[in-house]
């Protein structure tokens, strides 16, 4: 049976989603959020429900791409005929789609996860920030009192599950914010449709402070990218976790006489595998086996982790950093 991602065409003069992503240069779920939003075109369905396209369908997606890498928003375009958008094309001067521009002023940010928000305020490489509000975890937000008003909400999350969505759209109406960026360390395609449909900004971690100026200017614009796609993720089985998470961010930032920027490469696997500990402990199971599998994927992440601990430990130690827990971190373990 020929799927959507082949490469061979499913039908006499259609080709399948694969073959027009490669043949266009645009990536697959954009071609389907842009179908979804806003009808660029209508692709006809093979016997199993798959995509098919025609060559001027294809021309049409490869008009709006070219005029998309000027600059226009697929938005203000999506409604142009063929001729309208050849017109509109032979106006523009041939340039490669910039990055999305900065506002005028300091994005206005409210931040949600304590690494992220700790990240933000030791490096100045993410540009003009004004975090209006900073909050350890979604429900700290979720309490607060004090009214918000933000341009990005900016949310890092472990893992991602289908209900997520519903979450983050609380937390986005709490916030009172113009955009969402949110950051996870695993999740699934159908969590992160969930959130597309929303308008939110995905990206997976770890990204840089770049990375991540980059996707709150694309939710303030409106005009997404295609998320990015993970897989499982996780948290706490077997052993307990050694570091709390303030204490690898410290960690992550701290100036270290180790110049392979070892301490830091180990701060990331142990931080991804803290995720799919959790992620697998909040996956749901189907029946008694899928539970035991996904009890056997936390356990043998959990040992993992641990080993990971104990190599971060070392490093710690050979550079000379002390790290005795707070009793705020006693607490959280």
């Amino acid at each position: 049976m020929q799927d959507e991602q082949g490469s061979g065409s499913a039908d006499s003069g259609f080709d399948p989603i694969g073959v027009v992503s490669r043949r266009v240069g645009i990536p697959v779920e954009t071609i389907r959020i842009w179908e979804r939003r806003y009808a660029v075109v209508e692709p006809r369905r093979s016997a199993s429900g798959d995509r098919l396209y025609s060559e001027p369908m294809m021309q049409r997606l490869a008009l709006l791409k070219a005029l998309v890498d000027r600059g226009c928003s697929i938005g203000s375009i999506a409604a142009l005929d063929d001729g309208q958008l050849q017109v509109k094309l032979a106006t523009l001067a041939p340039a490669s789609r910039p990055q999305v521009s900065a506002p005028d002023r300091a994005l206005r940010l409210v931040v949600v996860g304590e690494s992220i928000g700790m990240r933000l305020h030791r490096d100045p490489g993410f540009g003009p920030a004004e975090v209006v509000g900073a909050f350890r975890a979604p429900g700290d937000l979720l309490v607060a009192r004090d009214p918000l008003d933000c341009d990005v909400l900016l949310v890092e999350l472990p893992a991602l599950h289908t209900d997520s969505a519903g979450l983050v759209a609380q937390l986005r109406a709490r916030a009172n914010a113009s955009g969402t960026v949110v950051l996870f360390g695993f999740g699934n395609h159908k969590a992160l449709r969930n959130l597309e449909v929303q308008g939110v900004v995905a990206r997976q971690l770890p990204a840089t402070l770049r990375e991540l100026r980059q996707a709150c200017l694309e939710a303030t614009t409106g005009d997404l990218a295609a998320p990015r796609v993970a897989f499982p993720a996780a948290s706490a089985a077997g052993t307990a976790r050694r570091f709390s998470d303030r204490q690898l961010a410290f960690l992550g930032g701290h100036e270290t006489s180790v110049s392979c920027e070892c301490p830091r490469h180990l701060v990331t696997l142990v931080s991804a595998l803290n995720a799919f500990e959790q992620y697998s402990a909040e996956c749901a199971s189907r029946d008694d086996a899928d539970a035991r599998l996904h009890g056997w994927l936390r356990e043998t992440t959990a040992q993992a982790r641990a080993l990971m601990e104990e190599a971060l430990a070392r490093v710690a130690q050979a550079d000379g950093i002390a790290l005795e827990p707070s009793q705020e971190d006693r607490e959280e373990r």
